[in-house]
């Protein structure tokens, strides 16, 4: 497809159709090897330090056989391995492996450092195997970066040497050695040198040693010259998703696309845009959504799935054959041949289809070529597929007995690093780091850096080494942070949450990194090692802290996705931020993070503490913690982009933006770029600035490539959901506009018709997108069926579902539209037996369960239909998904019928909705749902209010919140009813705590130190949190904030008659009068007689203290509710008041 761009914009379309089909699917997390930088070889000491860490030798062999990279070892390197104590048969071992190693760019790169000369150079080249990566700016770099030689590149590039080289390197006045090295490590291109007599003559006029055209003639005799280089072609992908390895004389490009980013190889020369390619092999990767139907397919379904797109975009192409199962390395993977004409294209091409799919990430190759060609560079294309390795998962080496801590501790102690974060001169909170990367990236917690008083980053930090390294303190950076709470701490109180921060040390010196071992290998009752600074601030030398234990507890949310994991290895405050090493395999798993020791309801967890998985920090700071330094420095803008894209992927949103910010420096004339700026800035957008941001990023993109496709659709959706449909129905003509043969625009306007009830229109633009797919996509009839029953026009909406069946027969909307029929058209019988029929075709999808509910809501049956949302609700969970808010709405509502009755497992299911949902507008109606189900329970009226806060927040002028909220205003929460909350009604602590801080208290009269000491002891510490933001929002209405005033709830008169237990009968009265200004007045009547006592009162927590003014102190716990008073006496017991006036 031919469209006008700028010259440096990075933008292709080849093969678009093929690879479109990635744009059904969203992105989601994959594991990624935790290993920083590419695999390189070990050196002698290496060898010898991983002995004196515990490794045994056969654990070494394994560690050697998994590099990529094998090293050349001299007879003294093997005398010193002797020494150290390596066996006979280890040293063999080395032997088999030693006679050749791998080398790459900067391996190379590192001999001219070192100043070897060509001819050096070249004989390790000959000696040993390669994986240089050719690509034209991969060269470029290498060239720029070391002085390299023209003859060195040529020679890293593999092509073989022709007539007008040999006359080349005369020219050049080569070494006839150097000459010869050449000649040997390429070979001879046979077609091109013939040494007949002539040919010999003109290669001796032009200067041609006679040693080499003798050389020539000999070796032409002989048979010819073969080239000695394995491998010439070689690209290990950034994230080493995959490692291709491809003939010497093709070349690789990496192509933007907006959503993705494709890498193709190529015999062809000087086509620098993959659109203008006739041969290519073409990859790209992607994550899989589980909740596509795709996600429960093999890989010959997901083909014969994607295909009727294939053949929408590309409709000359035709498959041949049937789809064959087949294995790409060691994954299985399915295989389809094409053949047909290819847009743009001139004459009949034939091409290969393969993908393949592991733990969530898919990869998809196609090679094509003209049919003419198709059997000469099919060959090749296997033979790359064959060589090239995809989706391949490394796992660190699992010792067979823990390593000794103390080398663990002597071998990483400069990698630890303890931070210091300041406000302005001012020393603010102490934690813990460590090294990641050579070059001084290392990590810690959020809150190590965060200024919770100011709500920002600290100013200045600084880092400083154990007192025995004898390295000098620095000063570090902030590059970045991320906190974010999962699900086990908002709706258990269980885990903490993503809390990370990346800070950068001084260039100019060597760091040393610890390695890191993703968290999917950690095991149960591993023995750990947690490193840190603890009490930094009272010890006047820096030393490292040292505890030890086990892998206790893995907390895993609802989807089985790690959120935390709980050590027995103590972890103190200023170790925050600090490795946790599992010494199984001696690599750092995750980050000291937090404790639950001394919280009032996790007495059982007390003594245990928790880390965070080191996988945040390789989701949220890929480059940092997975990529060298060396290649990092020289990533391209399609690299970047696609680094970006996959850390997106797995929710990393502000790691991607700051990668996606290289990208658009490295390439600002691309549209891409800003496009995936802007769409960052507002996927995270905290602020209207920040939406203001992205949308002026998103307009530099349209500036750029005012046809640029992502952008126009990008935006056309987002005014959709935001309601503007004046702007969504601009960018969606200016959508159709400029790609008048591509439904999807057609179907993106039809949907901002559909939501302003231009039905007519919306179907005009789905029969031209019906005509443009020929037929075979079912999109058009699904939304032209959901147009149809927004007009009540059911027949016709049934016709077109029916139809989007017949197209893709497991096409779930299709089915779910059908049976919709029956349900609007009051035949609700029909519904049920289709949504139950569909239910057992295809079990377990989250939508069906809903559907059935909402029927069997219709048949007035809510105990079944509760039973069906909660099945959806279960389902989500176990696929990874969020639940719908309006599921968790409908289940509650039917928990509520007078059938079921049940409004505990209501009020449960409005808090898993706000703990899912609990800052978007439609946490609403879980707000009213409770405040509605709370009306009947005065003792709760002011958890009620706490809501209705909260929804007015939300949404401002709700008359029913504001008609609510006029029932309940004179509420107070008391203290009891906080306990309540956590104890007996299931309360999230953290949903908890937000309701807390937004609602008025009735007891307090200061924030002391006695108030926080018995509020931890008897609080999560979401509630503590919760309750000091209240008291300090709330200063003048619910109490007052100064030394001996009164909570309004206490001020008055309060009396309680006393008893006479001998007598069996009243004697007398005691009355309590407290004003606002905290003085009391206690009178005791017994008979004619009346005692009093005045002085100064104040409340304590849970407690009043009175000190009368002869100086007499007295402390008694109280309970106050509605308008009766209960105070615990010293030896009366309770004496119970009530309000008198």
């Amino acid at each position: 497809m031919n469209r006008k761009r700028p010259d440096n914009t990075i933008y292709g379309k080849r093969l678009r159709g093929i690879f479109l089909f990635i744009l059904l699917v969203v992105s989601w997390p994959v594991g990624l090897a935790a290993q920083a930088g590419d695999s390189e070889g070990l050196t002698v000491n290496e060898l010898i330090e991983l002995q004196n860490l515990g490794f045994t030798e056969e654990t070494i062999k394994q560690e050697l056989s998994k590099s990529s990279t094998d090293t050349t070892f001299t007879e003294s390197d093997v005398d010193r391995l002797r020494k150290a104590g390596f066996s006979p048969e280890f040293i063999d071992f080395l032997g088999s492996r030693a006679l050749r190693r791998r080398l790459y760019n900067n391996s190379v790169g590192a001999m001219l450092t070192r100043g070897l000369s060509l001819e050096a150079i070249l004989k390790e080249i000959q000696q040993n195997d390669h994986d240089f990566d050719t690509s034209p700016r991969a060269l470029l770099d290498f060239h720029k970066r070391f002085q390299a030689s023209t003859w060195l590149i040529y020679v890293m590039r593999g092509h073989a040497i022709d007539l007008e080289k040999i006359k080349a390197m005369a020219h050049d006045k080569l070494p006839v050695s150097t000459q010869l090295l050449i000649i040997n490590t390429l070979g001879v291109d046979s077609g091109a040198v013939k040494l007949e007599t002539a040919q010999m003559l003109n290669l001796l006029q032009a200067g041609v040693p006679a040693e080499i055209v003798r050389y020539l003639r000999d070796a032409e005799k002989s048979g010819g010259m073969e080239a000695s280089m394995p491998h010439a072609g070689y690209y290990p992908h950034v994230l080493d998703l995959f490692k291709l390895r491809y003939p010497p004389d093709w070349q690789l490009l990496k192509d933007i696309d907006g959503d993705y980013v494709s890498y193709t190889l190529t015999p062809e020369k000087n086509v620098p845009d993959p659109d203008d390619l006739e041969v290519a092999f073409q990859l790209l990767t992607s994550p899989l959504d589980p909740e596509s139907i795709m996600s429960d397919m093999t890989p010959s379904q997901v083909i014969q799935q994607m295909l009727p797109m294939v053949l929408e975009q590309e409709p000359g192409l035709r498959p041949v054959g049937d789809v064959l199962a087949i294995r790409l390395g060691e994954l299985p993977a399915a295989k389809l041949q094409l053949v047909g004409t290819v847009s743009d294209k001139v004459g009949q091409y034939r091409g290969d289809m393969v993908l393949a799919f592991r733990e969530g990430q898919m990869i998809l190759v196609v090679s094509m070529s003209p049919e003419n060609l198709f059997t000469a560079y099919k060959p090749q294309f296997d033979q790359i597929l064959q060589k090239s390795s995809f989706l391949t998962q490394v796992n660190t080496a699992r010792q067979p007995e823990p390593l000794p801590a103390q080398k663990v501790v002597e071998n990483h102690k400069t990698g630890i690093v303890s931070i210091t974060s300041y406000r302005g001169d001012q020393a603010m909170s102490y934690g813990t780091g460590f090294v990641v990367r050579e070059d001084g990236y290392l990590l810690t917690n959020h809150h190590v850096i965060w200024d919770d008083e100011k709500d920002q980053p600290a100013t200045r930090f600084t880092a400083e080494w154990d007192s025995d390294t004898g390295i000098q303190k620095a000063e570090a950076e902030l590059v970045g942070y991320r906190w974010a709470p999962t699900y086990q701490q908002l709706v258990r109180g269980m885990s903490w949450g993503i809390d990370i921060a990346l800070l950068k040390l001084p260039d100019g010196r060597h760091y040393k990194p610890l390695p890191l071992v993703s968290t999917r290998e950690i095991q149960l009752a591993d023995p750990v090692l947690t490193l840190g600074f603890p009490d930094r601030g009272r010890i006047e030398t820096l030393s490292t802290i040292v505890t030890s234990g086990i892998v206790t507890r893995l907390n895993k949310d609802f989807t089985g996705q790690l959120e935390s994991i709980y050590v027995d290895a103590p972890i103190a405050h200023g170790s925050s931020g600090g490795p946790s090493f599992d010494l199984m395999h001696g690599r750092v798993f995750g980050q000291n993070t937090f404790g639950s020791f001394g919280i009032k309801g996790k007495e059982n967890l007390w003594n245990y503490f928790g880390v965070i998985p080191i996988d945040y920090a390789l989701a949220e700071y890929p480059l940092a913690t997975l990529v060298s330094k060396e290649r990092d420095q020289y990533l391209d803008p399609a690299e970047l982009y696609d680094v970006a894209l996959h850390s997106r992927a797995k929710g990393a949103t502000e790691g991607a933006l700051m990668v996606a910010q290289r990208a658009l420096k490295a390439a600002p004339d691309s549209a891409d770029t800003h496009y995936l700026v802007g769409r960052l800035r507002l996927e995270q957008a905290k602020t209207q600035e920040d939406v203001v941001a992205g949308l002026k990023q998103l307009d530099i993109a349209l500036s750029v490539l005012p046809d640029h496709q992502p952008t126009l659709m990008f935006l056309a959706q987002a005014c959709l959901e935001l309601g503007d449909t004046k702007k969504a129905r601009g960018y969606a003509d200016r959508l159709v506009a400029a790609h008048p043969k591509e439904s999807e625009a057609y179907e993106m306007r039809a949907r901002v018709f559909l939501v302003t009830r231009s039905f007519d229109q919306a179907l005009v633009d789905l029969e031209k997108a019906k005509q443009l797919t020929q037929k075979v996509i079912p999109s058009p009839y699904l939304l032209a069926g959901e147009t149809y029953y927004s007009m009540k026009h059911y027949g016709e909406g049934k016709r077109e579902f029916e139809e989007a069946l017949r197209i893709q027969p497991d096409s779930l909307d299709a089915r779910l539209g059908i049976a919709r029929y029956y349900q609007s058209t009051d035949k609700l019988v029909g519904a049920l037996l289709e949504y139950n029929k569909i239910n057992d075709d295809m079990p377990g999808y989250p939508a069906v369960l809903s559907a059935l509910g909402d029927a069997y809501q219709a048949l007035a049956k809510p105990d079944k239909a509760l039973e069906s949302y909660l099945q959806s609700i279960e389902r989500s969970q176990k696929l990874g998904n969020l639940p719908q808010p309006a599921t968790y709405l409908k289940a509650a509502q039917s928990a509520q019928s007078k059938q079921v009755e049940n409004p505990d497992r209501a009020l449960l299911l409005y808090l898993q909705m706000l703990a899912n949902y609990w800052g978007q507008e439609s946490a609403l109606e879980a707000h009213l749902g409770i405040s509605r189900l709370l009306k009947d329970y005065t003792a709760y009226h002011a958890i009620a209010l706490g809501h209705l806060i909260w929804a007015q927040e939300l949404r401002a002028n709700d008359q029913e919140v504001v008609s609510l909220m006029g029932r309940y205003k004179e509420a107070r929460l008391s203290y009891d009813v906080i306990k309540a909350m956590i104890n007996e009604l299931g309360y999230p602590p953290v949903i908890a705590g937000l309701v807390i801080s937004k609602t008025p208290l009735d007891f307090q009269t200061e924030i002391t130190q006695e108030l926080l000491s018995q509020l931890q002891k008897e609080l999560p510490q979401e509630v503590m949190a919760g309750i000091l933001l209240s008291i300090e929002k709330y200063p003048g209405r619910t109490h007052q904030t100064v030394q001996g005033s009164m909570p309004n709830s206490l001020i008055g008169s309060w009396t309680s008659l006393l008893y006479d237990e001998t007598s069996g009968s009243y004697s007398g009265a005691l009355t309590l009068v407290l004003d606002a200004s905290g003085r009391y007045v206690m009178q005791v009547q017994t008979g004619n007689q009346v005692t009093s006592e005045q002085g100064t009162a104040k409340v304590v927590g849970t407690t009043l203290q009175f000190t009368s003014d002869a100086g007499e102190m007295s402390t008694h716990g109280f309970v106050i509710s509605e308008n009766q008073l209960v105070i615990a006496m010293d030896e009366s017991g309770e004496m119970v008041f009530a309000r008198t006036q």
